[in-house]
């Protein structure tokens, strides 16, 4: 991809990866690698993740990922392909209205085969509303029992507009002459894109989530912001969808690596509530957390790090899957001890 179009967004490689990554815990010629954890001195001793800002490239020595700019943003994202991952990147760094950033966007190639997709119809913002009301006549079909079996009643699949697509396609592929069906909850991202969730027990991982659309400035849950005392900002969908269970309001980021964007929007909104920053609790989430916390003070936003609510589980889902009890009763002591903790500040 040689494009003048991708030319002018690798102008921004730099920026991106201080975006994404972290350096290494003791060697600033590296960086934590976000899929293996290397470069934390934690589980990995050795290894880290290379950054060769001339070519730019990355490469982990530790579990051998590497690629480009596309890849990384493929990879952290769950996207499909590197068209979509460089649309996502456009849209990052060519917008207007970027805080920091003021490059127009680039002007269309046609003669670039691999990106000519910007200009097609199916590139365009596309009005899922219709989808969305179909899949959610679908989900007797097998959407409430997939969310059953990750500890989510059908009440908060009702209230969030879940449904359930018994025969998806991916929308790219629909032009083709060999089709690939599969079963998958349809998790609405706004009204111009969703999160396509595979509901097989055997699976590739790769492509078991899989986000359709353009995404624009919409986190899923991102009304939880507007709580007066406190929301929470988790990693995923089901992670959000976990809380509510026991009426915690919360936010999903989607992917780590969108926290800047979702900086831009808390920054716009101002909340009043406490933000508690309770991400993924593993190197890579840990990682992203104390980012966020840096963002959070430096633009004056009142916020705490939640270290401990996931337990000894991986993040807030799987800790309700496999101790259902256990999870409902210490959300609802934190709650307690936030809401007094309001209470005394409003007295005060």
């Amino acid at each position: 991809m040689n494009s003048p179009k991708f030319q002018s967004l690798l102008e921004h490689f730099p920026d991106y990866i201080s975006s994404v990554l972290q350096k290494d815990a003791k060697n600033n010629n590296f960086y934590q690698c976000p899929f293996c954890g290397s470069g934390t001195h934690g589980t990995h001793s050795t290894g880290a993740l290379a950054v060769d800002f001339t070519k730019k490239t990355w490469f982990c020595h530790a579990c051998g990922e590497n690629g480009g700019m596309l890849d990384l943003c493929m990879k952290l994202e769950h996207l499909a392909s590197r068209k979509e991952a460089f649309m996502r990147l456009c849209d990052e760094y060519f917008r207007d209205n970027k805080i920091g950033h003021t490059s127009p966007a680039p002007s269309p190639d046609p003669d670039d085969k691999d990106t000519k997709t910007m200009s097609d119809a199916e590139t365009k913002t596309v009005d899922y509303t219709k989808y969305f009301r179909t899949c959610r006549r679908n989900m007797d079909k097998g959407g409430y029992r997939y969310l059953a079996s990750r500890g989510i009643p059908a009440r908060l699949a009702d209230s969030f507009g879940i449904g359930f697509d018994p025969r998806w396609e991916h929308p790219k592929n629909a032009s083709n002459d060999k089709h690939y069906y599969t079963p998958r909850l349809i998790i609405p991202l706004g009204k111009h894109a969703y999160l396509a969730r595979d509901t097989r027990k055997k699976q590739k991982k790769q492509f078991s989530k899989l986000k359709c659309g353009h995404l624009q400035d919409y986190f899923f849950g991102q009304k939880a912001i507007e709580n007066p005392f406190c929301f929470f900002v988790v990693e995923g969908e089901f992670d959000c969808l976990s809380l509510y269970t026991v009426g915690a309001p919360a936010v999903a980021l989607g992917s780590i690596a969108r926290i800047n964007r979702f900086m831009e929007k808390l920054v716009k909104k101002k909340p009043k509530g406490l933000c508690l920053i309770a991400l993924d609790n593993d190197e890579a989430g840990k990682t992203a957390a104390r980012k966020l916390a840096e963002e959070c003070k430096k633009h004056g936003i009142r916020y705490r790090v939640v270290h401990s609510l996931s337990g000894s589980y991986k993040d807030p889902n799987e800790y309700l899957m496999k101790s259902p009890d256990e999870f409902k009763q210490k959300m609802q002591q934190f709650l307690c001890k936030v809401h007094k903790g309001a209470a005394v500040l409003r007295s005060g």
